[in-house]
């Protein structure tokens, strides 16, 4: 089926645009899953660029609908692609947890993530400043009309958008963090490199043909295992921490609410 779905033209990019469907979250979700079963899967994903096109739906241009699906979609990502599934003991003693195969997960995906272009473009939608539609609407004087919906992007849009980025930004640090994942990634590829040597040895082959084979094993792991390294990210928000802590002080709100018996809230 995925080979299938690999036919048709623009397929990410037609799937994305019908991303308030439960079936295409869906679809997206057992795309990302099936890796370890479909090689190649991660690679394509990322290849046609899925990851811009999610956090494009964290805009505050998009309702708030969009960003928890667009959000979710990304988390549940980070956490598919999470390189730590079983406790790591640099000491050793649970070999057994450790060795299984299932490990090497193609963790690119959640690199296309903290790229100082994904990162620019979350910071930017969470802080950059923009022209609200309702910033200035004191409330409506329609008493039978008392939920208005205003054009995007509003003060609800603008809001939403900041506080689901900052959840995939939480997220990518919680499951990401190099104290375990650069232990771990060590040790998936020492034990990649030893499966390797085990086997020549096995079948006598020369000791030449023994450094070819791990080499080989090396250059097809490299792209797939790498640290999600998280300067960028931190770099970015500490330049712009200021405007951070400035919408703590000062949330972006209307500037009043005026009810039909003219009092204000």
């Amino acid at each position: 089926m995925f080979w299938f779905i690999r036919t048709i033209p623009d397929v990410v990019e037609r799937m994305v645009q019908h991303i308030d469907s439960p079936a295409i979250q869906d679809l997206f979700v057992r795309l990302i899953s099936i890796e370890e079963s479909t090689p190649g899967v991660i690679e394509w994903l990322s290849s046609e660029g899925l990851v811009p096109k999610l956090i494009a739906y964290l805009s505050p241009n998009h309702p708030p609908t969009s960003h928890v699906i667009a959000s979710d979609l990304l988390k549940i990502t980070i956490s598919i692609c999470a390189l730590q599934t079983q406790p790591f003991n640099p000491a050793g003693g649970n070999a057994q947890e450790q060795a299984g195969g299932g490990q090497s997960k193609d963790n690119r995906l959640v690199r296309d993530m903290v790229s100082e272009t994904s990162i620019s473009t979350m910071l930017g939608y969470m802080l950059d400043d923009i022209e609200l539609t309702d910033k200035e609407w004191k409330g409506s004087d329609n008493a039978s009309d008392p939920f208005v919906v205003q054009p995007l992007p509003s003060v609800s849009s603008a809001s939403s958008s900041l506080t689901q980025i900052c959840t995939v930004l939480v997220e990518l640090i919680r499951r990401n963090n190099s104290d375990f994942s650069e232990p771990h990634l060590f040790h998936t590829l020492r034990n990649q490199l030893m499966s390797v040597k085990s086997q020549q040895l096995s079948s006598g082959a020369v000791h030449a043909d023994d450094r070819a084979a791990m080499e080989e094993v090396m250059t097809e792991l490299s792209p797939k295992l790498g640290i999600v390294h998280l300067g960028s990210l931190i770099t970015q928000i500490t330049a712009r921490f200021s405007q951070l802590f400035a919408f703590l002080l000062e949330p972006r709100s209307q500037v009043s609410l005026s009810f039909v018996d003219g009092s204000s809230g």
